[in-house]
């Protein structure tokens, strides 16, 4: 068994790639656990070790022999602190690992931006992060550096029994501009890396090539790790991945078209609707009143149903309401209309209410004028929405009308709904309705929110009230932009600002202030304007979540590449179904130019099977390549073993053509990008044993970098994704300079391509 002396989910995840299993250790102390020789557990070993204490300039012998020193520091802890006695470890059967990674820069070592926790971090503490990752990105660019990692190893209960390395790789930043800088910190990954870059996720965009080994760029070597673990010292503890049969890696794939989810969080009534009163009906209203004649219409409404039905209308597939709904017959009638419109509720009846009744008068004002008596049995506990967790982790986006949040017996609980879905990094919407400025004032209710709000909804003339402003008008344009956004850009990322007669709006992203839309709602049919803003609301959602490229492969492994910088929402996947036809006398990086360009316009020729909002098509084609022969891929045993044999102990190219058409303009690049893959010497039982996993069939060079492979791998010098099948710098760099989409645009939040 392996202790390794780290939380890093980034360690985890390459030891599970090599075959080793985590187990968790919580809850073990009680009774003695027999943990098997493939199994490895976490526990956390925090040396905060300064590199500079003794001087300001080190060399690189200095340093490479402080990480090993660091990394036997961590093990020493561990096991002299009786860490494995305290869990009822057996030490006899343990192999501890420590491990120290940091980036070597000009006679300097770079650490982390926040040696903190991110989410324990104060906004002082955010902010210095934030500045120390801007001078660590800033002084790389460009630059080339060494990341090392020092491994020490010892058995659990003997320290004088250890083993230990470092391990150096070279790495080359590209010329990446301050905004990339800035935009990089706004997704905080760099916050807790060291160096301020993370390979293994959107960090990857800012990389030129490594020269090496890229799982320690990751933080864990590990080909040098089992080698060491292969020490006869540690015989019998730990069971070497390569022994035992494994199953290929399970990677998620992409429907053709993502199925776009969203919660609504707000009332549900039995509404009673009259439309036909005249324009301006209320205003002129005096004693003694007056007597009108029309239809008074029976619907299920509210701010959950309404805004659910307008995101059904805009292409969300899914939509479900949280809220109250009473256990007495209009509640069931209710239930009834929910389920005949598609739209799924996330918690029962509720006999212990009665179901809210609204009655909704309305003119024909311009601005839509309306009295709303309303009956509300809307109450929510944390304990009622609790049953719906799942679903709000599992929604993409999370509607909140501000009524909740007014209503002292909605607030906790659906603070909380807000709560869950930022921790599961969904986008969260917040509808300020009219009067929430008279139940909160702008700071508490800023304080109340703070963090838990993606997009903000509101009418101008809320805001106004909000902040006290008298003397503007919610049309003075340049005042608004000018004085107002500014104010409300400090607290959410998108805002979404309407006029009260709904003759404007803004749509204001991080990057963007544009100048407000003029709206058609005055020439809309009496029938027609009721939920218009939520119509609105969901349009732009649905635009911005929508898909914006196509990869023309099912590739699992580019799927989970493609899905490493751009979001699940804003690509597709299609299988192009391309017959690969293959000239004697074509040169391979030729043929895979081709190839992938063929396959981009196989697929594009397939416009009914995906959605309309793709814009970039991408096709792709890797082949490894052999004293310049392309080796193939191996479709059974004898075809890999044959493959293996020629690899070993030799170096190689893994060669990619990718291409992108833009189906708008037609426009379409061709490139192709080389990696040299220099292979370990292999005996025929480390091919046996890896035939055995099935690893190796149907692979391009009968191996897997991103699985078991990767022990073969001595280092590489280009792109590692590269080797998998997609070369995501090369992929990032074509987007940005010839489409103009950076990746930091494909996600989320972060901007909006309209």
């Amino acid at each position: 068994m392996i202790l390794l002396t780290s939380l890093s989910p980034r360690r985890k995840e390459l030891l599970q790639q090599i075959g080793f299993n985590p187990v968790t250790l919580a809850r073990r102390r009680e009774v003695q656990v027999s943990f098997s020789v493939s199994d490895f557990i976490q526990i956390d070993s925090p040396v905060n070790f300064n590199y500079h204490q003794e001087k300001q300039d080190l060399t690189l012998d200095e340093v490479k022999k402080m990480t090993v020193d660091v990394a036997k520091l961590k093990i020493h802890r561990v096991v002299e602190g009786r860490i494995l006695t305290i869990y009822n470890l057996q030490p006899e059967k343990t192999v501890v690992v420590g491990a120290d990674t940091i980036v070597y820069f000009n006679n300097r070592v770079l650490d982390r931006p926040s040696l903190v926790d991110l989410d324990l971090l104060t906004l002082e503490h955010l902010e210095q992060a934030e500045r120390e990752a801007r001078r660590m990105l800033s002084s790389l660019r460009g630059q080339t550096f060494h990341v090392i990692t020092g491994l020490a190893l010892a058995c659990g209960e003997n320290l004088q029994q250890d083993k230990s390395c470092y391990v150096m790789t070279e790495v080359k930043m590209k010329e990446f501009s301050d905004e990339d800088i800035e935009r990089y910190i706004g997704t905080k990954e760099p916050l807790d890396k060291t160096g301020a870059f993370g390979i293994q996720e959107r960090g990857v965009v800012l990389f030129e090539e490594i020269k090496g080994s890229y799982t320690n760029v990751v933080g864990l070597p590990l080909v040098e790790l089992v080698d060491l673990l292969g020490d006869p010292i540690f015989r019998g503890r730990v069971q070497l991945p390569l022994s035992t049969i494994h199953p290929v890696p399970n990677f998620p794939t992409t429907p053709a078209a993502p199925e776009l989810r969203v919660v609504a969080v707000g009332d549900i009534n039995y509404d009673l609707r009259f439309n036909e009163l005249p324009a301006g009906f209320f205003p002129r209203l005096s004693p003694p009143g007056k007597h009108v004649r029309g239809e008074l219409k029976q619907a299920v409404g509210g701010s959950a149903v309404i805004f659910a039905h307008r995101a059904r209308e805009a292409g969300f597939k899914q939509c479900s309401v949280l809220g109250a709904i009473g256990g007495d017959a209009l509640g069931k009638l209710v239930e009834e209309y929910l389920s005949r419109e598609n739209i799924q509720t996330l918690l029962p009846a509720n006999y212990n209410l009665k179901t809210s009744i609204a009655l909704i008068l309305r003119d024909q004002a311009e601005n839509d004028t309306s009295l709303t008596i309303t009956h509300a049995q809307q109450s929510l506990s944390e304990d009622d929405i609790s049953k719906a967790k799942f679903d709000i982790e599992k929604a993409l986006v999370v509607f909140v009308s501000g009524y909740c949040l007014t209503d002292p017996g909605r607030q906790r609980a659906t603070l909380k709904v807000m709560e869950w879905a930022r921790e599961a990094n969904q986008i969260v919407v917040l509808d300020a309705t009219v009067n929430i400025d008279e139940a909160f004032d702008f700071i508490t209710f800023t304080e109340m929110i703070h963090n838990k709000v993606d997009v903000l909804v509101a009418e101008i003339q809320t805001i106004l009230n909000w902040l006290n402003i008298k003397d503007h008008l919610e049309h003075d344009w340049s005042f608004i932009i000018e004085h107002v956004i500014p104010i409300l850009r400090q607290h959410f990322p998108v805002i979404f600002l309407r006029t009260s007669t709904y003759s404007h709006e803004f749509i204001i992203t991080p990057r963007h202030v544009p100048p407000p839309i003029e709206l058609d709602y005055s020439r809309r049919s009496a029938d027609k304007k009721l939920g218009y803003a939520d119509e609105r609301t969901a349009h732009h959602l649905y635009r911005f979540m929508s898909s914006r490229l196509l990869m023309a492969s099912s590739s699992p492994r580019r799927v989970a590449l493609l899905r490493q910088i751009i979001a699940d929402t804003k690509f597709e996947v299609l299988a192009s179904e391309h017959t690969e036809t293959y000239y004697s006398d074509e040169a391979p990086k030729d043929r895979v130019r081709r190839l992938a360009i063929e396959k981009a316009r196989m697929v594009l020729s397939k416009r009914d099977d995906f959605s309309p909002s793709i814009e970039i098509v991408i096709g792709a084609d890797t082949e490894i390549v052999l004293d310049g022969v392309a080796l193939g891929k191996s479709n059974d045993a004898e075809t890999a073993r044959e493959i293996l044999r020629k690899l070993s102990g030799r170096s190689h190219e893994a060669i990619t053509g990718l291409a992108l058409i833009n189906i708008k303009t037609g426009q379409e690049v061709v490139d192709c990008v080389s990696t040299q893959v220099d292979f370990k010497q292999l005996s025929q039982q480390e091919i046996e044993n890896y035939i055995l996993s099935g690893e190796p069939i149907g692979k391009a060079g009968a191996y897997g970098i991103q699985g078991i492979g990767v022990l073969f791998v001595k280092g590489i010098v280009g792109s590692y994704s590269n080797v998998m099948g997609l070369p995501l710098e090369c992929l990032s760099e074509i987007l940005k300079q010839d489409f103009k989409m950076p990746v930091w645009d494909i996600d989320k939040v972060s901007s909006w391509n309209f």
